[in-house]
């Protein structure tokens, strides 16, 4: 249920339809019962551009539902785009993996950013922007 206010002001609860739930909370409903499975019974959870349609604090919820309280030891892999991601109060750095592909060659490479130097108070998104890990796509000038 969901809950607004009627043209005098009072609250009122109301029933949506799943075609007038917004995309993103369709999207956290399509994966709930494969996540919930993954945590159960310690399995893995993929899921490609994880912050797709989602709000931020609802990716950092599934993030730490994998990270706190995983008493079956299940592993969420995801990837991403989005560089809010990229913190160290989310996940450690020896947790991010980047893909780099040779432009000359197609062939791509995976490594974890804790095969870099990484101070402790780097901002790796930051530094991930700036080029200092790779991974960064050629943009062809028009």
């Amino acid at each position: 249920y969901h809950y607004g206010v009627d043209l005098n002001g009072l609250k009122k609860e109301y029933e949506l339809t799943l075609d007038d739930e917004s995309d993103g909370t369709l999207k956290l409903m399509s994966r709930a019962i494969a996540m919930e499975s993954a945590l159960k019974n310690g399995g893995v959870f993929i899921i490609d551009e994880i912050e797709d349609k989602l709000h931020p604090k609802l990716v950092e919820y599934i993030i730490n539902c994998f990270q706190q309280n995983n008493t079956s030891k299940a592993q969420l892999i995801f990837t991403t785009h989005s560089i809010d991601i990229m913190n160290r109060e989310l996940l450690r750095r020896d947790q991010y993996y980047l893909v780099d592909k040779d432009s000359s060659t197609g062939v791509s490479e995976l490594y974890s950013v804790a095969d870099f130097s990484v101070r402790n108070d780097e901002k790796i998104g930051k530094a991930y922007l700036l080029g200092k890990y790779g991974a960064i796509p050629y943009i062809k000038e028009v």
